[in-house]
């Protein structure tokens, strides 16, 4: 057990397995400009009162899945991975810009109390760790942007999908990017403890996801035939550290892990397609 764990932890089994996954795509996954409308995407903004200087600042994404529910994930509304000069999350206000492809674009609602899945904080080292990281956000009155519809199947091994974010968050250009990637084995991402319910995905080289990504849809396309519309399998939980040297896919909850969740607390409001 412990050569396995070192091997891991040098970038070894896992990190040769997660180049084997992308090695056999037929796509490589590719960070650009938004070339679809997304008027279902989210944007969570807080202000804190008590710090001048984190007013209007970027708190992760989401997906509107109806006209007053938002599916994103749980660690969002924690203080797990906070940065010592971040506020704590009792000092945070948040507010959602909804369909918006620019960081501060679309339209604003303030949000009710989130409701957090069967979350576990990410407790590295122990398997599996941050199983169930997903929440429903609702707004505090409805928007008329159309929502994503909910994936009934999950995502599989080698199938392509796409998901959304802002590069460096606050920092960046503040103009929403779309990633192209696919799924691939979990065991590449074994540095980051998948468990239960999690899946992996493929991500470019070099790549930091930050929190312009967190919380993010993973959707699975419309076929070329426009019979079936986007619809979303995944929300992006976690990734890369800056300090690693070795390269390893992204982590992201599986929301069909969760359907009955989901149905349970929109009361009927959100249902699996």
């Amino acid at each position: 057990m412990r050569k396995l764990l070192r091997k891991i932890a040098a970038g070894g089994d896992g990190a040769r397995f997660y180049q084997a996954s992308l090695d056999a795509l037929t796509e490589q996954p590719i960070l650009g400009p938004v070339a679809v409308d997304v008027p279902w995407s989210v944007a969570f903004h807080y202000d804190a009162p008590n710090r001048p200087d984190r007013m209007n600042r970027l708190g992760g994404g989401g997906v509107l899945i109806s006209d007053r529910w938002i599916l994103t994930c749980a660690h969002l509304f924690s203080d797990i991975g906070r940065k010592r000069d971040e506020p704590p999350l009792a000092e945070k206000n948040f507010y959602a810009h909804i369909g918006g492809q620019h960081l501060h674009s679309g339209t604003v609602r303030r949000i009710s109390t989130p409701l957090a899945g069967p979350f576990r904080p990410l407790q590295p080292g122990k398997h599996p760790a941050a199983v169930g990281d997903i929440c429903l956000v609702e707004l505090a009155e409805p928007v008329d942007e159309t929502p994503l519809r909910v994936a009934a199947t999950p995502a599989q091994v080698g199938e392509q999908v796409r998901t959304f974010g802002w590069p460096k968050g606050n920092d960046g250009t503040g103009s929403l990017s779309q990633l192209d990637t696919a799924i691939v084995d979990p065991r590449g991402g074994m540095r980051l403890w998948p468990g239960p319910g999690e899946l992996c995905a493929a991500v470019p080289k070099g790549l930091l996801l930050g929190p312009g990504f967190s919380g993010q849809p993973v959707v699975r396309h419309a076929d070329t035939t426009g019979a079936n519309t986007p619809e979303v399998v995944a929300l992006i939980s976690r990734g890369k550290a800056d300090k690693l040297p070795f390269e390893f896919p992204m982590v992201l909850t599986d929301i069909t892990a969760h359907l009955a969740w989901i149905t349970t607390t929109t009361a009927g409001a959100v249902t699996p397609c």
